[in-house]
């Protein structure tokens, strides 16, 4: 069941476009999941988190067509690890992305009791794509963090006091 980690397997285009086709539920359903976050700072308010949807959405799709059966670089974390990059838990991204892959998760399951396929590899490969991204933007986010510790700003930022 499922592939090796790492690798990601060519997702079919009719349920990349099938997903693309339930979008506005896709949306909504994120924004209804959000919202029941608990919010950790003003940058996590749903209000502003809900304008980057579109974008990521894009972006997922976008990678799922054209990841083809390629190594995609480093392992897939788990949601642990990922959360484990942020020692102070405070990144928006982390309730950002986790509420993505749940959504996406849930869709996939709609298609297939719709379909009556099994699309356990699409689902393993939506979670690689998602957590292949939410680990760059919450690494970028982090990185700027005034929460970091001094010791961990000098040194990954040599021009800090």
């Amino acid at each position: 069941a499922g592939h090796p980690a790492g690798m990601l397997v060519c997702m079919e285009s009719t349920l990349i476009q099938a997903l693309r086709d339930c979008r506005s539920h896709i949306l909504s359903r994120w924004e209804s999941l959000l919202r029941r976050e608990q919010i950790q700072t003003a940058l996590a308010s749903p209000d502003l988190l809900v304008r980057l949807f579109g974008g990521t959405l894009d972006a997922v799709f976008d990678r799922l067509e054209h990841s083809g059966p390629s190594l995609a670089g480093p392992l897939i974390l788990s949601l642990e690890e990922i959360r484990a990059k942020c020692p102070c838990g405070r990144n928006p991204l982390l309730a950002y992305y986790t509420t993505a892959e749940q959504v996406l998760l849930e869709t996939l399951m709609k298609l297939e009791a719709v379909t009556r396929q099994n699309h356990s590899t699409g689902a393993d490969e939506v979670c690689s794509v998602i957590r292949l991204i939410a680990v760059s933007e919450i690494e970028s986010f982090c990185s700027v963090c005034q929460y970091r510790s001094d010791r961990l700003r000098r040194v990954t930022d040599p021009l800090a006091i």
